[in-house]
């Protein structure tokens, strides 16, 4: 079996054909940058989105679309993939994503919207994933983190300068031209993308009929039903899912099981046991998970503080926290050059850990009143430190799982996107109830009304500026004292992470 002792450098008639250039991948990375921006986007103006389709109630359930279509379609992909091969289906996924926003951004209803990001998912879903597998079919192993790291860049990238970035076009003009104007992008990624990026042999026509009529669909209704379950309940916003989250966890659980016996029972799995549960692969996906939970944990809960504290623009923001993609970059080219000899994955994955904790530790240590100038930039050996170690982990799939890659990426990137979702969730309810809790403490309990001024703060953190300044100031204290929260929990899921590793 091979493990980070098995040289990379193999001799010529092992070795894969040329690399490509990193320009070669310029559509496929521009296309990841929308998937993750995209995402973003919705996140900051799904309340402005709803209220302009006569449903603000609903407006929970526009994020949602997105984030189902993306997990549905992920085990799809692998499974199409290891049959057809990735090239085309990547094809596919910019029509599906160019479409998908083209009728968010013309309907006038809240369903129509919804079933467009639902869409526009499928295909985030395929510009994610089928990159990731696509690089691995034309790339050589010793070149295979270098060009993950330019992925891993333009993902986080997008997911940490999409909602700024979406607020500056909303602001100018209008939330229908954040999602129509990525439609003409997504098409031209699709034609550059014809033109740049190589065939690769697929499988028999035989053998792809025979799969293709063996499909998994029962695994895939029992995954359908279990990941809806599962991204209705961690949604926040809306009274109807609020009431029903035990029931929605619930079936999403007993789903799970079903998928669980289905899948073992399948001469062809969708998500393939063997993979899932691989002893050696499932120390990389739960670090995924885990590592994603806290990417996601810092990323979205950081603009919302510099718009609140620091008073920033949109435009402000974006400009604040772009540098600190290419900490990105700059760490998965180190991990490139570290791994090209050999795959020590392990030892590079340990370096990458402990960068990023380093760096967490220094802001729960430094930020504890806040955030001052330039000190945002303690960020960027953090986003250094992920650049190694998601490189470093990619490259550990690709040694340990050679013969099933397209699935075994499809599932990373699954877990990826769990973490994602659970960490925005549960960030984001986590720093209100101690934003609440510390109103609480520094609001004085002889002010009128304080119960209600609370209850209005948490809902609508602008209504600040109706309070007099004293409680301004009080205010704004007690969101900074909530948000010690987010560099600290990141800090423990990031050293959690490297347990794992170090004893995987």
């Amino acid at each position: 079996m091979p493990d980070e002792r098995t040289p990379l450098v193999k001799d010529a008639e092992s070795q894969k054909s040329k690399p490509l250039g990193v320009s070669k991948l310029l559509a496929g990375l521009v296309g990841v940058f929308l998937a993750s921006a995209d995402k973003s986007i919705l996140l900051t103006t799904q309340t402005q989105i709803a209220s302009s389709l006569h449903s603000p109630s609903n407006a929970a359930l526009l994020l949602v679309s997105y984030n189902l279509g993306f997990c549905v379609a992920l085990p799809v992909y692998g499974f199409l993939s290891d049959i057809y091969g990735s090239r085309n289906f990547l094809l596919i996924s910019y029509v599906l994503f160019s479409v998908g926003c083209a009728i968010s951004g013309a309907v006038d209803t809240i369903w129509p919207f919804a079933f467009g990001r639902f869409v526009a998912g499928i295909g985030g879903a395929g510009m994610t994933d089928l990159l990731s597998v696509l690089i691995n079919e034309i790339f050589d192993i010793t070149e295979l983190a270098s060009m993950r790291s330019y992925i891993i860049a333009a993902d986080i990238f997008g997911q940490g300068c999409g909602g700024p970035l979406g607020g500056v076009i909303t602001d100018k003009v209008g939330w229908r031209w954040a999602l129509l104007g990525q439609s003409p992008i997504s098409m031209l990624c699709l034609v550059l993308a014809y033109f740049q990026l190589p065939k690769v042999p697929k499988k028999s026509n035989k053998e792809s009929k025979l799969s293709l009529w063996n499909f998994d669909y029962w695994g895939l209704g029992a995954f359908t039903i279990s990941a809806t379950s599962f991204v209705l309940g961690t949604t926040d916003g809306n009274p109807a899912l609020d009431d029903n989250k035990p029931l929605l966890f619930a079936i999403s659980g007993i789903f799970l099981v079903i998928l669980i016996v289905v899948e073992k029972l399948s001469s062809r799995p969708i998500i393939p046991p063997s993979v899932i549960a691989a002893p050696n692969l499932r120390s990389i996906f739960l670090g995924q998970f885990l590592f994603f939970v806290n990417v996601s944990t810092f990323m979205n809960n950081l603009p919302p503080y510099l718009a609140k504290i620091d008073h920033l623009t949109n435009t402000q923001i974006a400009m604040r926290i772009w540098p600190t993609g290419f900490g990105l970059i700059l760490g998965s080219m180190i991990a490139g050059r570290l791994l090209r000899k050999s795959a020590k994955y392990r030892r590079e994955s340990l370096i990458g850990v402990g960068i990023c904790a380093s760096s967490l530790i220094l802001m729960v240590i430094r930020w504890i009143n806040g955030i001052k100038g330039f000190e945002i930039y303690y960020s960027l050996p953090w986003t250094v430190g992920g650049g190694i170690l998601l490189s470093a982990q990619f490259v550990a799939l690709a040694v340990r799982c050679p013969d099933q890659m397209a699935n075994a990426t499809a599932i990373f990137c699954l877990v990826q996107q769990v973490g994602q979702i659970v960490g925005t969730s549960a960030s984001t309810a986590a720093l209100q109830q101690l934003f609440g809790s510390r109103l609480g403490v520094n609001l004085s309990d002889a002010l009128p009304e304080k119960t209600q001024i609370i209850q209005k703060l948490l809902q609508n953190y602008g209504s600040i500026t109706a309070l007099p300044e004293n409680l301004q100031r009080a205010v704004q204290s007690s969101y900074i004292e909530a948000f010690r929260l987010i560099p600290a929990l990141s800090a423990i899921l990031t050293i959690t992470c490297g347990i794992l590793i170090l004893f995987s």
